[in-house]
């Protein structure tokens, strides 16, 4: 039992190119207790977190996306003058891609606590509000 959990045993597994057999001698056993906090355990905290960090790659995506987008907005009023529809149709792309980037980086889990029950977990999310 670990701090009112049972511990399950993890084999390790060979895997060949046809089948996957499990290695009998070689199980996987927790060496110390959970140690809990009152009813949870946090399992992961970004919060306090003093390694680099780098940005998601929906974030990329986004920023790659938006450029692209006015690529083509600049190339169509190129073919087709649109007069004031083409810094309209910029600006749109700009909020769009500003606003799901925002919301990526603010709706990001932050923190993962496991409830003692070893089935729930909370997760925290962003620094909005805070």
């Amino acid at each position: 039992m670990i701090g009112g959990l049972q511990a399950h045993q993890v084999p390790l597994r060979s895997f060949s190119a046809d089948y996957a057999t499990i290695n009998q001698e070689k199980w996987y056993t927790p060496q110390r207790d959970v140690s809990f906090s009152g009813s949870a355990l946090t399992v992961f905290n970004g919060e306090n977190c003093s390694e680099r960090t780098f940005v998601p790659f929906q974030v990329k995506e986004a920023c790659i996306k938006g450029a692209f987008l006015m690529g083509v907005i600049h190339m169509w009023n190129m073919v087709i003058p649109v007069g004031a529809l083409y810094g309209f149709a910029q600006m749109g792309v700009v909020l769009s891609q500003s606003y799901t980037i925002f919301n990526l980086m603010t709706r990001a889990v932050t923190r993962i606590d496991l409830h003692s029950d070893g089935k729930q977990v909370t997760l925290h999310f962003g620094k909005i509000g805070k």
